[in-house]
């Protein structure tokens, strides 16, 4: 027999957390699941930690692959899974113990359960309101949710299995972020309902500050990130006829910053001048989110080695906080 939850937790070099991780999934008071820990190449103790409660639960899978990064270890994952309903939990994450158990009973007819979370570090909690609703009832609504971190990412969430299978909804591995928002829009154009849970089911370790220092684009990152994120944001508003003003405006400052924040790491002169040539022929324009950020812009277009002058002293500037690795 099936179990009516599929667990998939990818893995890579993971061994600092990934004990509390695989503890707080052993202890859920809801019991028919399988985890299916997908180890991406890792070169640390994680295989030892996942072997060793493997051998004292049947529930547990470990494949090993070749690393892909997260995306493509997530899609090992749906590949060999049997649940009705999926969830996604990152090594550096944990649930609640009744996550599992609160959300199938509160699934009614959804085809999303969706849970609140609390980033850990920040101590910030997340709450959804407590609503059943079908997405084209309330679009207003659906846009201000989609805002919410609670809803845009892959986590805190039960996925119903079979529409993923059947209409072929895999994590995109050639985005190095939003993944997770490009998986979910496209699930979401899929589906009908969906119901939000207002606990603190999913714990996450967030380092945002961090993570947009890591995953900063260039030019032609930029470009095709949010091309492919926009597309996917595209096909629910042809469904439903609506702009989501709200989380598009959301998702194209978020990606804005992560294209400033690499010109900011630019050194010289040859290498910003190809940012500039770059950016000039891709189709996505940077949205400033200040009166400076308008006039760098202008300059970087139209201009640029007055722009490189002006993003020398702009990070000059900052560089006694944000900027200080540079």
């Amino acid at each position: 027999m099936n179990p009516l939850v599929s667990i998939i937790v990818p893995i890579f070099n993971s061994e600092r957390t990934l004990n509390r991780c695989i503890k707080s999934i052993l202890n859920q008071t809801f019991c028919n699941w399988e985890l299916l820990l997908i180890d991406d190449g890792s070169t640390d103790k994680s295989c030892e930690i996942c072997e060793k409660y493997a051998a004292i639960d049947q529930r547990i899978k470990i494949f090993h692959k070749k690393n892909g990064g997260v995306s493509s270890a997530r899609n090992y994952g749906l590949h060999n899974s049997h649940g009705e309903w999926l969830t996604f939990i990152d090594t550096d994450d944990y649930v609640q113990d009744s996550f599992l158990e609160i959300l199938i009973e509160k699934a009614d007819s959804a085809d999303l359960v969706v849970s609140g979370a609390y980033y850990i570090n920040d101590k910030i909690s997340f709450f959804p309101p407590e609503r059943l609703v079908e997405i084209g009832d309330d679009l207003p609504f659906m846009d201000e949710q989609l805002c919410s971190i609670y809803l845009m990412t892959c986590w805190a969430k039960l996925f119903k299995r079979g529409f993923i299978i059947n209409e072929g909804i895999y994590f995109d591995s050639s985005l190095r972020i939003g993944e997770d928002t490009d998986f979910v829009l496209r699930y979401l154009k899929c589906i009908k309902a969906i119901k939000f849970v207002p606990i603190l089911g999913y714990y996450y370790n967030d380092e945002e500050g961090y993570k947009l220092f890591k995953y900063a684009l260039s030019a032609n990152g930029f470009n095709i990130h949010l091309s492919m994120i926009l597309g996917s944001l595209n096909q629910l508003k042809e469904k439903y006829n609506y702009s989501f003003p709200k989380f598009d405006y959301l998702l194209n400052d978020y990606y804005s910053r992560l294209f400033f924040i690499h010109l900011m790491t630019i050194r010289n002169y040859h290498d910003f001048y190809s940012e500039h040539i770059n950016y000039i022929g891709g189709k996505i324009k940077y949205m400033p989110d200040s009166f400076k950020k308008n006039i760098l812009f202008f300059f970087f277009i139209y201009f640029p080695p007055i722009a490189y002058l002006l993003f020398f002293l702009y990070r000059r500037k900052l560089c006694l906080h944000k900027f200080r690795f540079l």
